[in-house]
C-alpha cells in the first residue's frame, strides 16, 4: 500500500482578500529582489554574482499540465541568477507566496519542483512564504512511500512569518531594519488583526516607519501601494489614516514630497467629493449621503492611480492611449481585474489586449 504525506482531497478557495495578498507580494518581489534574498536567504545571496541582471520567468503553469489553485496560471516567482562558484554556473529561485492553510501545498510545490526543472534542467532552490495566520500551518516537506521504502522525499524552505516575528522583540528588530522587506514583512503579519481600529493604528505606523527610512520615491511608491493594497481598512478608518498621514508628512516639505501622487489624490478626492455632495444636499441625510459618494469617487481614483503607478513600476513607459482609457472608466469591479491583471502581464501589449476586452 502506497502512503504519500501531506496530502489531501480537501481544497480550499481563495478569497479576494487572500488573492490581493498575493499580488501584492508579486509586484514587491520583482521591485525588491536583491532585498528579499538578503532578507530571507541570506546565505544564497552572498554566494550569487549580482553583476548579472536576474532574468524572471513566466513560468506558465496551464502550459505546463501544473494543477494550480483557482484562477492561478503562473509561479509567484520564478528567477534565473548566476552564482559565484564556478562549478555551477546557473540556478533557479522559486518563490510562492501562501496566504492560506491548503493541505494540498506541499504535493503542489513538489510538482512545481519537478516541472520546472523538467523544462529548465538546472539546480532550483525551492522557498514558501507563509503569510497565513494559522500558526499549526508550517508545510517544508511531499514524500511518498510504498510498503517500507521511500521514494520521495521532498524538501523545501519555508519562512513562516507570523511565528519568525512572533515577540515584541522580534517585531521591533524589524522596525529597526532599513530593507524593505522588514516593511513589508510588518505589513504581512499585521494585516491579520481582526479589529479595523488596532490595524488603522499599525498601518500608520508602518507608513510613517516607511517613510523615514531614506527610500528613493520609487521605492516608496512600490511599498506604499503594497501596504495600501493589503492593509484594508472601512471607509471611515481608511479616511482617518489618510488624514494620520497627510498631517504627519505636511510638517516638512521634503516628507510630504515622499507621497506618491496617488496617495495625495485619493486624500483630497475623498475631502472634496465628500464636502461638495454634502454641501449640494443642505440636510444632515445629504451631507452623509455625499460624503458616501466621495469615498467612492475617492476609492475608483485611487484604483486608477495604483494600476497607472504599477504599469510605470512594471513596464517604465506606457502608451498615452492607455492611460486615458483608464481614466474613462468609473466601475470599480473592472478596474480591480485590471489591477490584478497587471501582475501576470508579461509585456504592455497583452495588458493592453485585456484593457480593450474589458
Amino acid at each position: 500500500m502506497g502512503k504519500s504525506s501531506n496530502k489531501s482531497n480537501i481544497s480550499f478557495k481563495k478569497s479576494k482578500t487572500q488573492r490581493e495578498f498575493d499580488e501584492g507580494w508579486k509586484l514587491v518581489l520583482s521591485t525588491f529582489f536583491w532585498e528579499f534574498l538578503e532578507f530571507y536567504l541570506p546565505c544564497i545571496y552572498i554566494n550569487i554574482d549580482k553583476s548579472f541582471t536576474p532574468k524572471f520567468e513566466n513560468l506558465d503553469f496551464a502550459k505546463l499540465d501544473i494543477p494550480t489553485k483557482k484562477g492561478k496560471k503562473y509561479a509567484d516567482c520564478l528567477a534565473s541568477v548566476k552564482i559565484k562558484d564556478e562549478g555551477i554556473l546557473q540556478i533557479l529561485i522559486h518563490i510562492e507566496i501562501q496566504t492560506y492553510r491548503d493541505l494540498n501545498f506541499s504535493e503542489r510545490m513538489f510538482i512545481y519542483y519537478y516541472r520546472i526543472f523538467d523544462k529548465h534542467r538546472l539546480p532550483i532552490v525551492s522557498l514558501a512564504i507563509l503569510a497565513d495566520n494559522n500558526k499549526n500551518f508550517e508545510p517544508d516537506s511531499y514524500s511518498i512511500s510504498v510498503l517500507d521504502t521511500k521514494y520521495i522525499d521532498f524538501k523545501f524552505k519555508s519562512i513562516k512569518l507570523n511565528k519568525l516575528y512572533d515577540s515584541d522583540e522580534k517585531l521591533n528588530e524589524l522596525e529597526k531594519s532599513n530593507n524593505p522587506f522588514a516593511i513589508i514583512t510588518l505589513a504581512s503579519i499585521q494585516t491579520h488583526l481582526k479589529d479595523d481600529e488596532e490595524r488603522k493604528k499599525e498601518k500608520i505606523k508602518i507608513t510613517k516607519l516607511m517613510l523615514q527610512k531614506g527610500y528613493t520615491n520609487m521605492e516608496i511608491k512600490s511599498l506604499w501601494i503594497f501596504i495600501d493594497h493589503i492593509m484594508k481598512l472601512p471607509k471611515d478608518k481608511n479616511q482617518e489614516y489618510l488624514d494620520s498621514i497627510w498631517e504627519f508628512t505636511s510638517k516638512e516639505k521634503k516628507m510630504i514630497e515622499l507621497m506618491p501622487d496617488f496617495v495625495k489624490e485619493s486624500y483630497k478626492e475623498g475631502k472634496k467629493e465628500g464636502k461638495k455632495e454634502g454641501k449640494k444636499e443642505g440636510k444632515k441625510e445629504g451631507k452623509k449621503e455625499g460624503e458616501q459618494i466621495g469615498e467612492k469617487r475617492g476609492k475608483i481614483q485611487t484604483m486608477k492611480n495604483n494600476i497607472l503607478e504599477g504599469l510605470k513600476l512594471s513596464f517604465h513607459e506606457i502608451p498615452s492611449q492607455i492611460e486615458k482609457d483608464i481614466n474613462e472608466i468609473n466601475d470599480y469591479k473592472k478596474l480591480n481585474k485590471l489591477f490584478r491583471k497587471l501582475f501576470t502581464s508579461k509585456t504592455v501589449k497583452e495588458f493592453e489586449d485585456f484593457l480593450k476586452k474589458i
